[in-house]
C-alpha cells in the first residue's frame, strides 16, 4: 500500500445456471445498482451460475447440486463393499451437519444422510469407515459441492446511500454491473468472503494476494483454489495480486535478467491456469505491486535509478501479460501492478531506502520509454488512488480536500496515453490516524460515503474499487471490521 509523502515507504507485511435474483433498481445516485439498490422488487431464486467443477470421488450423489442455503438436502455414498461403523463428515461455511438417514442395498450399498445448517460457499464431504469409540476412522472417499444463496427481497431506498437490496441468488450468465469491492492482505477465506459478499453484493470485486509466486512453481496452492471457488460461489469477482514470497521481494533476481522474465511469466500462467473459473465471469490478475518503491522492487548491491526500476518492472509486466494472454481465455484480464502515488528517484540496495520525488505518473512514462507499448498489453489499469490533498502528498486529508488523490488515476492514464481506459482502484480509503490527521471511525465512514457518492460510483473510468482493507491486526487503522468480523462504522454506513 502507498503511504503518504511522495517517496515515503510503507512496510506491508503478511497479515492474516439458473437465473439469479435481481437486486433493487437504483444505487447511490442511481449508479451501478447493486447491494445499495433503492426501490427494489423481489429477488429471484439462485442458480448454479456456471460454477467451475469441484473435485468429487465416484460414488457420491446429492439430491441438490448445488445445494441451496436454508434448504436441507440428502447426501449419499455408494460402494460395493459393506463398510461398518461408517460416518459422513461435512465441513464448510455456516454450521453444516450430517444426520443419519439409513443404508439401502445388498451390494452395492448406499448410505444416506440429511444435510442442514450450511451457508453459501463450498461444502466438503468425507465418507469414513471404522469410526468407533476413540478411533477417528479411515477416509474412503471425499467430495465437494457448492452451496448457493436463495432469493431475497429487494430493499427500499431511503436517505443517504439508499436502501439495501435483497441478496438475490447465485446469478447465471455474466456478473451484474457493480463497482463495490473489498481488499485483503492475504488470499482470503470463506469467512472473509462472507463479510465481503454481505457488504458489496453480487458482481462486486475482491482483491486477494497470492504471495508465493516464484520460479519453479507449477500450480496453485490448494488454499488459493479454495479462495477463488469460495469467491465465485458468493458472486464475487476475484482480483488476484500476484506477489513473491513475503520474505523475498527481490523479483528482479527471479528473471533470466533484470529485463527478461519468461520463466517467471510461465509461473503466472501455471497458477492462473490451475485456478477454478466461472463461465462468463472475469478473473483479474494484477502483476506485482508498487514497483516504484524500494522494498517492493528490491535489489542487492549498488543502487537503482527510477528509470532502471521502471524498465525492469515494465519487462516483467510485458512477459507476464504475454504469458497470461497465451492461455486464450477471454475471462482472464491482465492489470498492471498499481503504483504508490509517490515513489522514489533511486534506491540504495543495501538498505532498501530511497530518495523520494518521482510521482507514479512520471514512473509510468519511464515504463513506456523502457518497454514501448507495454500498456497495450493490459486489459484495464490498476491504481492506488488514495485520498490526498496533493499529488503524492497530503494523504488521508478530509474528503472535501482529497480530490487530487481520489482522482489521481486520471493523471496516470494520461501518462500512458490511455485517458479512457477502465480502472480498478485496488487500494484506497482512509486510516483513522496518520501524521497530522486523526479521525474517528465515524468520520472515516462519512468520508468514505462521500467518496462513493461523488467519485467512485460516478466517474466513467472506474470499473470497481477494493478499499484497503477488510480486516487485519497489523492494519487495523484502515480496517472495515474487527478481526472477529464485528463491523466498524465504515462497513455499517456503506452497507446501509
Amino acid at each position: 500500500m502507498a503511504l503518504p509523502a511522495c517517496g515515503s515507504e510503507s512496510s506491508e507485511a503478511q497479515g492474516n445456471a439458473g437465473a439469479g435474483g435481481n437486486a433493487g433498481t437504483a444505487g447511490i445516485n442511481g449508479i451501478d445498482g447493486g447491494q445499495w439498490g433503492g426501490n427494489g422488487g423481489t429477488a429471484g431464486g439462485g442458480g448454479s451460475g456456471g460454477l467451475a467443477p469441484l473435485p468429487c470421488d465416484p460414488g457420491f450423489s446429492f439430491s441438490e447440486d448445488p445445494a441451496t442455503v436454508g434448504k436441507s438436502f440428502t447426501a449419499s455414498y455408494s460402494n460395493d463393499t459393506g463398510f461398518t461403523y461408517v460416518d459422513l463428515e461435512v465441513s464448510g461455511p455456516g454450521a453444516p451437519t450430517a444426520s443419519w438417514i439409513g443404508v439401502t442395498g445388498q451390494g452395492p450399498y448406499t448410505w444416506s444422510y440429511g444435510i442442514s445448517g450450511h451457508d453459501a460457499g463450498v461444502l466438503s464431504f468425507s465418507f469414513v469407515k471404522d469410526k468407533n469409540g476413540g478411533n477417528p476412522g479411515t477416509a474412503v472417499a471425499s467430495c465437494q459441492i457448492y452451496a448457493v444463496g436463495g432469493g431475497g427481497t429487494g430493499g427500499t431506498g431511503g436517505g443517504g446511500t439508499g436502501g439495501t437490496s435483497g441478496s438475490g441468488g447465485t446469478t447465471g450468465g455474466p456478473p451484474p454491473v457493480n463497482r463495490y469491492g473489498m481488499g485483503y492482505v492475504s488470499e482470503g477465506n470463506a469467512a472473509d468472503h462472507d463479510l465481503t459478499a454481505k457488504l458489496v453484493g453480487p458482481g462486486g470485486y475482491v482483491t486477494v494476494i497470492f504471495a508465493d509466486i516464484k520460479p519453479g512453481r507449477s500450480n496453485a496452492e490448494a488454499s488459493w483454489k479454495q479462495s477463488i471457488a469460495e469467491a465465485y460461489a458468493r458472486d464475487l469477482i476475484p482480483v488476484i495480486r500476484m506477489a513473491p514470497p513475503w520474505g523475498d521481494r527481490n523479483v528482479r533476481a527471479m528473471g533470466e535478467s533484470p529485463t527478461s522474465y519468461k520463466g517467471l511469466a510461465q509461473v503466472y500462467k501455471n497458477v492462473i491456469a490451475d485456478l477454478p473459473k466461472r463461465d462468463q465471469w472475469p478473473m483479474y490478475v494484477e502483476v506485482h505491486n508498487e514497483a516504484n518503491l524500494c522494498y517492493e522492487w528490491a535489489c542487492t548491491g549498488g543502487s537503482l535509478s527510477d528509470k532502471t526500476m521502471a524498465k525492469e518492472y515494465a519487462s516483467l509486466l510485458r512477459d507476464a501479460a504475454d504469458a497470461l494472454h497465451s492461455l486464450g481465455d477471454s475471462r482472464i484480464k491482465v492489470l498492471n501492478g498499481a503504483l504508490a502515488p509517490g515513489g522514489v528517484t533511486s534506491c540504495d540496495c543495501a538498505t532498501q531506502n530511497g530518495a523520494p520525488g518521482t510521482l507514479a505518473a512520471t514512473f509510468l512514462g519511464y515504463m513506456n520509454d523502457g518497454v514501448p507499448g507495454v500498456f497495450d498489453k493490459i486489459d484495464a489499469f490498476a491504481s492506488h488512488s488514495y485520498p490526498a490533498k496533493g499529488e503524492g502528498w497530503g494523504f488521508f486529508a478530509p474528503y472535501a480536500e482529497s480530490g487530487p488523490g481520489l482522482t489521481y488515476f486520471e493523471k496516470e492514464l494520461a501518462a500512458i496515453g490511455k485517458p479512457s481506459m477502465k480502472v480498478l482502484i485496488t487500494e484506497t480509503g482512509w486510516t483513522i490516524q496518520h501524521e497530522s490527521y486523526s479521525w474517528s471511525r465515524v468520520q472515516v465512514a462519512d468520508f468514505t460515503v462521500d467518496a462513493l457518492k461523488n467519485v467512485w460510483l460516478t466517474h466513467p473510468n472506474i470499473l470497481g474499487i477494493t478499499p484497503f482493507i477488510l480486516r487485519d491486526s497489523a492494519w487495523d487503522k484502515f480496517a472495515w471490521t474487527q478481526l472477529n468480523g464485528t463491523p466498524y462504522p465504515v462497513y455499517t454506513k456503506v452497507r446501509a
